[in-house]
């Protein structure tokens, strides 16, 4: 990770220090409510953790982008005191108990946690505590908090939700998704089952959402390659057979289970490995027929990408196709997708070395794209983001 500060996000940090975050009153919404914040509309959503300590939502982002995110619970408390609450974030985090503010923590050192320990009162009965974390992303971004509370008060905490809503299904449904394992760290043709378990007396229904492993973002039509199934455990079911490994491309995948429950959504990602059996059967015996092997390999199961635009012009074969995958993946080398250098290097290399079969479209989008990419720290006009590794 980078941690260098440039100068817009010096002022970022500046302008952010003082101007505080607009509070949200959240005290009467619910799961699946819409809230709006800057003109955009997001509905609340259960956060549920499984196992990470804090409320997370790090990610990537291609361009400088102002994040803000909130979170609130309620904690009951028996009696009227104060506790201590030890806080660490990547980003800034606002914090207000009953509507009063208890502190802006605004460290905002990039990808770096930092931390601090402030005393919070409590009133008897239902206190309701509201959480803002923001920050400006760039690249690849931590952005999270972690709350710990060092009193011996024990607290129960809340969220509001509808009437209908059992406390006992949720805690169900959670440790179902917690418990639930693959029993092989790969599959080999044959199929792939899921080791989960129907809590209930009842039918359980399920949706999961098979993403492919390998970074697939960098291309403009990756959600072809998001595969969504649903399905419906019977009581006392512990095992969910998903599909068959040959049914999709081998790699390594992610498996997202959801269940829903009265607006509310529970979800898990856990991920393995797909193979095919006849990739055990290759007896190559030198490297030509191993190289032409894997040539076929890449143009039978490889998603549509740089890579395999490479082997249809080395082959000589489906040069349309081999163009209109590189003028696709442009898209992600030109909006600075994450990785996107990485097959970029690999259009310059097709640009060099098949120039001469090449399309004039082709040729100047190239052309135009190596002219126009930021290569380095020091790019004029690079005043936020520091391509560090790339």
């Amino acid at each position: 990770f980078a941690i260098h500060e440039n100068p817009c996000r010096k002022e970022f940090v500046s302008e952010r220090r003082n101007a505080l975050p607009e509070y949200l009153d959240l005290r009467d919404c619910k799961n699946g409510d819409m809230v709006t914040v800057f003109g955009q509309s997001q509905p609340l959503s259960l956060y549920v953790p499984f196992g990470n300590t804090g409320v997370d939502a790090s990610g990537f982002y291609y361009e400088p982008t102002y994040l803000r995110m909130y979170g609130y619970v309620e904690l009951y408390s028996e009696a009227e005191e104060g506790i201590t609450l030890e806080l660490e974030t990547c980003g800034g985090i606002t914090l207000w108990m009953n509507e009063e503010l208890v502190t802006d923590f605004t460290p905002f050192t990039r990808n770096l946690v930092k931390c601090k320990t402030v005393s919070v009162p409590l009133i008897k009965g239902t206190n309701r505590l509201l959480v803002c974390l923001d920050d400006l992303a760039e690249r690849d971004t931590d952005f999270y908090f972690r709350m710990k509370s060092t009193s011996e008060h024990r607290l129960m905490m809340r969220i509001p939700a509808d009437q209908k809503v059992e406390q006992t299904v949720l805690d169900q449904i959670e440790e179902s998704l917690n418990q639930m394992y693959f029993e092989k760290e790969a599959y080999i043709s044959e199929a792939v089952r899921l080791q989960i378990s129907n809590p209930f007396d009842r039918p359980f229904p399920l949706e999961v959402v098979i993403t492919p492993g390998e970074f697939i973002e960098k291309m403009q039509d990756s959600w072809k390659l998001v595969l969504t199934k649903k399905y419906e455990m019977m009581p006392e079911q512990s095992t969910l057979e998903l599909l068959k490994a040959d049914e999709i491309s081998p790699g390594y995948y992610y498996f997202t289970v959801k269940a829903g429950y009265q607006g509310m959504t529970i979800a898990r990602k856990i991920g393995n490995q797909l193979v095919r059996q006849e990739f055990l059967n290759h007896q190559e015996k030198n490297l030509e027929e191993r190289k032409a092997c894997m040539a076929e390999t890449i143009l039978n199961y490889a998603p549509e990408n740089t890579y395999k635009a490479a082997v249809l012009f080395f082959t000589g074969r489906e040069q349309e196709r081999a163009e209109a995958i590189i003028l696709e993946e442009l898209e992600g080398v030109r909006k600075r997708k994450d990785c996107s250098d990485f097959h970029f290097i690999v259009m310059i290399f097709i640009y060099h070395r098949f120039y001469e079969v090449l399309s004039e479209r082709l040729k100047r989008e190239l052309e135009e794209a190596m002219l126009g990419y930021r290569y380095w720290i020091d790019e004029p006009g690079d005043d936020v983001m520091w391509f560090f590794s790339e």
